[in-house]
């Protein structure tokens, strides 16, 4: 990122990526940037980032306000188009197989995208049906998100009746709804208080179940990798 000491991290940060492994027809890297550049006019916003996701790596980014991290998430979700350089998710091609790219990629960005006058269950099954999932089985996806994000008896709340901290957790739930390979929350806790802080931090019921057993834990993680 453009003139940025800071070193990106693989532990908890401002912005998380979150390779879950699910196993895939051949051996490939989940996320694949190499040599990318943003430019706006006259400013570069990143220069010549390169890095690697493997599965069931969680990679956080680390940095002042400016650095790129967030440009470099909205790239990587197709949000957002490089000025050059590839990236590759699950090996698709982000700029060639946008629509690939995003049923691939769960992602919370830094305001999460709520209706508030709409009830917990009726949004994540909104979310469900515009991300794909069939008729049948959004019932069962949008009760399994519920569940992993402590939101079960809040499934009939209007979310504009819920706390910051547990609307932080629909934001997270709306984007694992469909399962997804590769999670990307941009700044999951920016303005929450201490106890609202640490209940959004409470990942392992999130990516609990099956063969995808994850913890979060900001004092244990480690593994420095420099950007």
């Amino acid at each position: 990122m453009a003139d940025n000491p800071y070193p990106l991290l693989k532990r908890w940060g401002e912005q998380v990526i979150i390779s879950r492994g699910i196993p895939c027809e051949a051996p490939i890297c989940m996320i694949d940037v190499e040599h990318l550049h943003k430019v706006y006019g006259s400013t570069t916003a990143i220069r010549d980032v390169t890095f690697r996701v493997e599965p069931g790596e969680i990679l956080g980014f680390l940095g002042p306000n400016g650095a790129g991290k967030t440009t470099t998430m909205r790239i990587l979700t197709g949000y957002l188009p490089a000025t050059s350089g590839t990236v590759r998710v699950a090996d698709f091609d982000v700029h060639q197989d946008s629509m690939a790219v995003r049923q691939r990629i769960g992602y919370l960005p830094e305001s999460p995208p709520l209706y508030l006058d709409m009830t917990v269950a009726g949004y994540l099954n909104f979310v469900g049906r515009i991300k794909g999932l069939s008729a049948g089985d959004r019932p069962r996806q949008v009760d399994s998100a519920m569940a992993r994000c402590g939101l079960t008896d809040k499934r009939d709340v209007l979310i504009r009746k819920l706390s910051k901290g547990y609307r932080q957790r629909v934001g997270i739930a709306q984007a694992i709804v469909h399962d997804p390979p590769v999670i990307v929350l941009d700044e999951p806790t920016s303005g929450l208080d201490p106890r609202q802080n640490n209940e959004v931090r409470q990942f392992d019921s999130l990516l609990g179940g099956g063969s995808h057993d994850y913890s979060l834990d900001p004092h244990s993680a480690g593994g420095e990798r420099y950007l």
